[in-house]
Formats: structure tokens, sequence, C-alpha cells
């Protein structure tokens, strides 16, 4: 939706715009840096070249704010990171806003410039990158959505915000970016199925992080998702802290394990515990498993004697 421009009210006061701008295309040759203030490119600095560098389009390329300097060069006061991206790919020239000013007020104004920038809240760069089309963004919206959640496009009031919803933008990017949108989907499924799952704010960040970490290292919990949902329907999660609720779940489902390798692993822990004269009970507890898991495990292990 397209919007027109509206003013804001201003207190009256005197103002000296000075002279209006130039726009032109200058060389990068004769542009320059004036160390007195602007930055070094550093480490951190040369990793932002490179990004702009790999994904170089004019379309992003905001023209460069530059001052007359002697020599008939331009000091660069805003924009040197594009202007090394450009020189980087081979360019020879350049968009630039020139502007009047001696090397003191080139310097306020980089101050200004840089100081002054309204930084974007997560909120405002998740929903810019939906519009762009951006895979990430489209991404975790998906697996959100396939757990029948909803993540938050600005910031809401707890109470105000719909049953499911999550502001975790960040968390969930690094979820689906390390381990892929079927666990963030998973881990927003488990949330949501419990007793209070969609009260508001249930769905944060922590508990999103431990959930994921919970089903990473239990992925039986996964493959039998069905039966970790409904064990987590009966759970409400504003009651637990996240490691009470891991250790509970992990002694009605068991630790998790599925493959053959697995169950050996299983009853060799628990031959070693049997040696050790500890009780089925005190087994389950030790290693965390399902009382029949373990009395199942005996019994194989009697079998096999």
């Amino acid at each position: 939706m397209m919007q027109d421009l509206v003013p804001i009210e201003l207190e009256p006061h005197e103002l000296d715009p000075g002279p209006p701008p130039k726009l032109d295309w200058l060389p990068l040759a004769k542009l320059a840096i004036d160390t007195d203030y602007q930055r070094e490119i550093t480490k951190h600095s040369r990793l932002n070249v490179k990004r702009i560098a790999a994904d170089f389009s004019w379309s992003k390329f905001s023209p460069v704010l530059v001052a007359p300097v002697s020599g008939g060069r331009f000091a660069i006061i805003d924009g040197q990171h594009r202007c090394t991206a450009a020189l980087t790919l081979g360019y020879e020239k350049v968009p630039c806003c020139i502007i009047k000013a001696t090397p003191e007020q080139a310097a306020a104004i980089f101050t200004a410039v840089n100081g002054n920038v309204t930084a974007m809240t997560t909120f405002q760069l998740f929903k810019a990158a939906l519009k762009a089309g951006d895979e990430w963004a489209h991404g975790i919206d998906k697996a959100a959505h396939d757990a029948g959640c909803h993540v938050l496009r600005y910031p809401v009031p707890l109470l105000r915000q719909k049953p499911c919803s999550t502001n975790a933008i960040m968390l969930l990017r690094q979820l689906r970016d390390q381990h892929g949108g079927g666990l963030v989907t998973h881990a927003l499924q488990c949330l949501a199925a419990a007793k209070d799952g969609t009260s508001p704010g249930v769905i944060n960040a922590t508990r999103i992080k431990a959930m994921a970490h919970l089903l990473i290292s239990h992925p039986g919990w996964r493959t039998g998702l069905a039966a970790t949902l409904q064990e987590i329907g009966r759970i409400d999660l504003m009651g637990y802290d996240m490691a009470t609720l891991g250790l509970k779940l992990e002694m009605k489902l068991g630790d998790g394990l599925s493959n053959p390798d697995d169950w050996a692993a299983i009853k060799a822990k628990v031959a070693d515990k049997l040696e050790r004269r500890l009780s089925p009970p005190m087994i389950a507890t030790t290693l965390r498993l399902k009382y029949d898991v373990v009395n199942r495990a005996i019994e194989e292990l009697k079998a096999d004697a």
C-alpha cells in the first residue's frame, strides 16, 4: 500500500540548509579517504565490503556523500564501503552527492550521518525481507505456519497477541539455518501442543531454544512426534522450567533413541547398572528412561544370558 508523506509538527526555528548538493558520477580514482575522521577498513569492515560485493546492484547503491578537496579530488564522507566494493569489482565511476564543506564540517557531517541513522528493528528487517522475497524470511514464516504458529511482523502487547504467536525471529532464523525448517516446525508444534501452548507469551525464545535442543538430543521424539505431542499436551509449560520439563519428558518418552544400535546401547547401560545391584526403578531414574523400557531391556538381557 502506498501512502503520501505527512509532515510532522516542529517548533519555529531558524534554519540555514546551505547550498543544495549536486549529483554526478565521479571516477573512483578521484575519491579519497580523510583518515582524520574516517574509519579504517577493519576485519569487520572487510566482511561488510565482501557482503556488498557479493550482492552488488546499482539499485541498492545509494549515492556516495563527498566534498571537494584540493587537487581536484573528493573526500568520501559516507559510502567508503560501497566505493571499496565497486572498486573491487572493477567499476570506474560511482554516483555521488557532492556538497560544499570544509574538512571540519565534513567530519561533523560524518558524525551526524553515522550517528543519527535509525537502526532497523528485527520486526522491520523481517517484514522488509518478506517483501523482498528473501529465502530466510519466507523459510521461517513457512516453518511457523506449518506448525500452526505465527511470526509477528511488529511489536504487539502480550495480552493482544494471537494464540501461538512468537517474536523470536532471529532465533528461528538461526535454528533453521543450522538444523533445517523441519526442526523449527517440530519445536513450535511441541510448544503449541501444551495445555497452555496457545496462551500469550508462551512460545518465546527461551522455550523455543530449549525445546529445539531437546528434539536435537532426542531424535526419537521427532520420529515419534505424535506420542511426543500427546505427552506434552498434558503439561502446562508455565508450570515448569525447561530443564525440569526435559527430565519429565525423558521419563515418559524415553531417551528418544530409535535404531537397533541405540537399543543395544540402552541394554549395555542397563546391564552395567544391574551389575551394580541397582533396582529397575533406580536404573530408570539414573538413566532417565521409562520404567517399561528398563524392564524390556532386563528381559532381553535375561533371554540372551
